[in-house]
């Protein structure tokens, strides 16, 4: 599966927010306002394949102190979006976004979820090393993918 990392003016970010029920979070002027918060660049990691078309908007950081870097959803609610036909298309999505920011030397990504638009049970799997914690449990009773709650994606090597 391909993915792009895309910056706010490209046209594919603003036409899949036109298919997919989404929030002020996603949009990409949010996300580059909250970059230059951050000091870092606004991007959105893109798939699009038969069957499955996703937006996961990200930023990108300089890791102080190294040439590594790290990407961290924005401020907020800008979970993933996506459009599918089955969840194990949105699986394979998440899966080739870790896998392309591995390959590009992303050390760490986080991402928040959002508390109302959903993603399918099983969206995140073990092999991707992804990690979904609710954040209203103890950290005893965390475990596994609990969607509507932030999710942290990390430990890409």
């Amino acid at each position: 599966m391909h993915v792009d990392l895309i910056q706010p003016t490209d046209r594919r970010w603003r036409d899949t927010l036109a298919m997919i029920p989404h929030d002020f979070y996603h949009l990409p002027e949010y996300v580059s306002l909250e970059s230059s918060r951050l000091r870092g660049t606004a991007v959105a990691a893109y798939v699009e394949q038969p069957g499955v078309r996703l937006v996961l908007p990200l930023i990108r950081r300089a890791i102080p102190g190294s040439d590594a870097f790290d990407v961290v959803s924005p401020y907020g609610y800008p979970s993933p979006i996506a459009q599918f036909e089955d969840v194990a298309l949105v699986r394979g999505a998440f899966s080739a976004v870790a896998q392309t920011l591995r390959e590009q030397g992303f050390v760490s990504m986080f991402v928040r979820l959002h508390p109302i638009l959903e993603l399918p049970d099983g969206a995140f799997t073990h092999a991707d090393r992804a990690r979904a914690d609710r954040v209203d449990r103890p950290a005893p009773e965390r475990s596994g993918t609990v969607a509507g709650h932030s999710c942290a994606l990390s430990d890409i090597p």
